[in-house]
This record gives C-alpha cells, structure tokens and sequence, in this order.
C-alpha cells in the first residue's frame, strides 16, 4: 500500500509540475505566434537580431531572415528556441505515468528477495541488489550528463546509502519519541 501511494504521490508531483510548465510553454507559444500575426516586421527584426547575435554575416543575413520567416511554422519554431530559449514541452501525462512506474519499479526491487522467504540472506541479497540497482542507474544516467559512468554509479550509491541511513536513523528516533 505504501509503494503504491507513494508512486501516485509522486506521479501526481509530477504531473502537476509538468502541467504547469506545459501550460506555461504553450501560452509562450500563443503569444509569440500572435505577434508573428499582428507584428510581422518586428518579429522579422527580432530573427535579424539573433542572427547577428550568432554572427550571420551581414552580406547573408537578408537572405538568412527571408528563408526563416517564409514559413510561418518555421519562423515560429525559430523564435521560440532562439528568443524565448522554449521547446515544445512533452504531454504532462508521459511525465506521470513514467515516474509512478519508475516509482514502483525502484520500490520493488529491494523487495524481491523476501518474496523467497529465506530469511535473514533475503536482507543480504535485498542490500546487493538495491546497491547494484542504484549503482546501474548511477552509471546509466552519466549516457546524457556525459560523466564518468564508475562516478555517476558510486554517486549514486553514495546518495542512497546517506537517504537509507537517514530514513533509519528518523525511524529509530520517532520510534524512542514515540512507544508502539
């Protein structure tokens, strides 16, 4: 029941977090297009601008902003990710769906041993298991920060022996304060 909870907390956490910011993106969106629409020769030196802030030489740059503000969702797109510093955001329940699943599989895993009831090894094979589990997704994550995956790993492990120890030594307090 807990890892159930717990995974909609999260997914709901995120969900609404991620709505706000595609909220946020898409309104970001209406507004420039509008201005596309109402403003063309303002918005048309606005792409002018970030081409020579990119250094766009000044003998292409017409033809540089005529090939960008030919197309209206080109023109768009451009202005969003070069003057906003926006991407078109991803639906909010992706973002959900795939923490609440993560959330469950992470809380599974710990788990698994005491389904074969073997006592106190299960303890045992639980700690190699989560220890290995965090050391994997440590050394996985560094594939999109570019990091050493044998430090991104130990970083990761790092993090979920301190985040154990401290949800122990909270359990172990509350516990003292307060008698079962």
């Amino acid at each position: 029941a807990a890892m159930v909870s717990g995974a909609v907390s999260m997914g709901l956490g995120e969900y609404i977090s991620s709505k706000s910011e595609y909220n946020y993106v898409k309104n970001e969106i209406r507004k420039e297009k509008a201005e596309i629409l109402l403003f063309p020769e303002e918005e048309k030196e606005e792409v002018r601008d970030i081409f020579k802030k990119m250094g766009i030489k000044e003998e292409i740059l017409n033809p540089c902003v005529e090939s960008i503000t030919a197309n209206e969702d080109k023109w768009l797109e451009f202005l969003i990710k070069n003057e906003l510093g926006l991407e078109e955001p991803e639906n909010p329940i992706i973002g959900a769906l795939l923490t609440f699943f993560s959330f469950i599989v992470g809380a599974l895993i710990p788990q698994l041993p005491y389904f074969l009831n073997l006592g106190v090894i299960s303890l045992l094979f639980s700690s190699i298991l989560s220890l290995s589990s965090l050391f994997i997704v440590g050394g996985l994550k560094t594939k999109i920060t570019g990091e050493s995956a044998l430090k991104g790993g130990l970083e990761m492990v790092v993090i979920g022996v301190v985040a154990f120890t401290a949800s122990l030594v909270i359990g172990l307090w509350l516990e003292q304060l307060i008698p079962l």
